[in-house]
């Protein structure tokens, strides 16, 4: 999650950054550039890891949602009827765990495969 997070980790940007790679192109799509926003959110060779995420979201996640995926929504943000509150509190829980799942599952298959 820490590699994700912080873009620091098998991402070609920055291992090209480092020295450690000859490109910063994405090994998996014919992205220029392979950061973590692109391996994340948008390299279609993991859109299968991405795909549970997706569906729970109703749309493909984006970089924007990250606070939100990790850390719920805000207080002032949620309904004040309390079914309503523990409806979305129970969704946003899943979609951090979805979140959290996508994420490893992402990170280790690149691993692996680099």
């Amino acid at each position: 999650m820490s590699q994700a997070l912080s873009g620091h980790g098998c991402f070609q940007a920055y291992l090209t950054e480092r020295t450690r790679a000859q490109s910063p192109s994405c090994m998996h799509c014919t992205a220029a550039y392979n950061d973590a926003e692109l391996t994340i959110f948008l390299c279609p060779f993991w859109n299968e890891s991405r795909a549970e995420l997706t569906r729970s979201l109703g749309r493909p996640p984006r970089p924007e949602d990250v606070a939100d995926l990790m850390c719920g929504p805000r207080q002032e943000d949620l309904p004040t009827e309390g079914r309503h509150q523990v409806r979305l509190l129970a969704a946003e829980k899943r979609n951090s765990s979805l979140f959290a799942a996508m994420i490893e599952s992402i990170m280790g298959q690149k691993e692996a495969l680099e």
